[in-house]
């Protein structure tokens, strides 16, 4: 699931993980009752699928990818794992003598380019439009030091990964980005750890492994034919990956399942498999949330779609909630939003009416009807509401937990000058629910099978 409001130019995922936002999690509702209808798999073609987009997963070896984990910093701190002894090795990108400093060290972007301090003000400076590579380095035999790819500490959190640091010497160089390097068997652990509870059942992680997993390589595919430095953020941008981690259930999860995604497809194509915190009951469809036209055709696959199923995510806290806003608050956020997003709804004035105007095939609404003072209609997405009704500007109070519009799933009621919105679950609510598969995995459900609920008609293949 960070997140950015307009979804043109990348494609984000627009959730926090079970486990990263557990603030929202505290509370437990018992166990209802659901409504459920059989499995309907569906012949991708019948439905117009032609995804010319995504890849066919076809790796010779596990495949590496470069994750962001700082952007737009001005400075950060680097450190070696090792307690005595551990240096860091920063080496020039397009050629250049490295140099090797004890750790910790502070590195800046100045006007002159990267600025590196270590212990007792030793400094280093280099070139303006000079990239880095930053490595781990550990004593030789005989007191040299030797460069290697291992394990280093950015601002404290530790990465198996080599770092890049590359300026934006194009807006004056005084801000980089990290990217952090490695195989993604070694990324997908540390994806897991911050994406669910450390105690769930270690079917549940099988099943976010998979995901996650189809996911980052997707994006990474994206990314690459773009041409970008990096494949995917750290955060619910794409999925929240938060370093090397020790949770025995991530790390055996990935191992049981190194190589495994989802595919879809004629071709067998990897699958873009999103994911939600709580669904609430109703699945969402990729294709009412993101953009689904010339170069996005991987939204409108079949086993993205919403469907009516069986569903398993009651013992969540946003299960079912409630909030209630001012009309006046609430138009003005739907203003602002609608001023950032290029919407004509920032011309809308006092809200008098809220429908639902379009519903998937889980009667989840898919897109919104709003009806203001003077008699104007707009029509919004859910997630577009959503965003709106969150949005910060000036004139309205925080947004909190008891205030928050967790998903898009919403019916709203306008009683004079209070809006109140009551929803169900939490995100977009597309392919995987964290939740769900929580409670499918205490029911002594497999990741196969829950993966065969989330995404109908997809197939699980081994592609490294």
């Amino acid at each position: 699931m960070p997140s950015a409001f307009v979804l043109v130019r990348r494609h984000r995922r627009l959730v926090g993980g079970a486990a990263c936002l557990a603030a929202f999690l505290a509370a437990v509702l018992p166990i209802g009752s659901c409504r459920t209808i059989e499995d309907l798999p569906t012949r991708v073609g019948a439905l117009g699928y032609n995804d010319t987009v995504s890849p066919v997963p076809s790796f010779r070896s596990e495949p590496d990818i470069r994750v962001r984990i700082r952007k737009d910093a001005s400075t950060v701190t680097l450190g070696s794992v090792l307690t005595t002894g551990g240096s860091v090795v920063l080496r020039p990108l397009r050629g250049g003598a490295p140099v090797t400093m004890p750790a910790p060290i502070t590195l800046s972007a100045t006007r002159d380019g990267f600025a590196a301090v270590g212990p007792g003000g030793a400094r280093q400076q280099f070139g303006y439009g000079v990239d880095l590579e930053v490595l781990s380095s550990t004593p030789n035999v005989g007191g040299a030091a030797a460069a290697r790819v291992g394990s280093l500490r950015v601002d404290g959190v530790p990465h198996d990964a080599v770092l890049r640091v590359l300026g934006a010497w194009s807006e004056g160089g005084e801000r980089f980005n990290v990217v952090a390097a490695m195989e993604v068997e070694t990324y997908l652990p540390g994806v897991l750890s911050r994406e669910l509870f450390k105690d769930w059942p270690v079917e549940t992680f099988r099943t976010q492994a998979v995901a996650a997993r189809s996911y980052a390589l997707h994006e990474r595919h994206r990314a690459r034919a773009a041409a970008r430095p990096f494949d995917v953020e750290s955060d619910t941008s794409d999925q929240v990956y938060g370093g090397t981690t020790g949770n025995p259930r991530a790390l055996q999860a990935a191992r049981d399942t190194r190589g495994i995604v989802l595919v879809a497809g004629p071709r067998e194509q990897l699958l873009r498999a999103y994911y939600s915190s709580t669904c609430g009951g109703r699945p969402g469809s990729a294709a009412d949330v993101w953009p689904s036209a010339r170069g996005f055709e991987f939204n409108t696959a079949p086993a993205l779609q919403g469907r009516a199923r069986e569903h398993w995510c009651q013992a969540s806290a946003l299960y079912r909630w409630t909030t209630t806003r001012g009309d006046e608050e609430l138009s003005r956020r739907l203003r602002a939003w609608g001023r950032q997003a290029g919407s004509p709804v920032k011309s809308i004035g006092r809200v008098r009416s809220v429908e639902v105007a379009r519903r998937n095939g889980a009667e989840r609404p898919g897109r919104f009807r709003l009806t203001d003072d003077g008699g104007r209609t707009y029509e919004l997405s859910a997630e577009d509401l959503r965003m709106a009704c969150n949005i910060a500007t000036d004139g309205t109070p925080e947004i909190t937990r008891a205030t928050r519009v967790a998903s898009g799933d919403v019916t709203v009621d306008v009683w004079a000058d209070r809006v109140q919105i009551g929803g169900r679950g939490f995100g977009h609510g597309v392919g995987m629910c964290q939740w769900c598969a929580k409670g499918m995995a205490d029911k002594g459900m497999n990741y196969r099978r829950m993966l065969e609920v989330f995404y109908p008609g997809a197939s699980i293949k081994k592609a490294y």
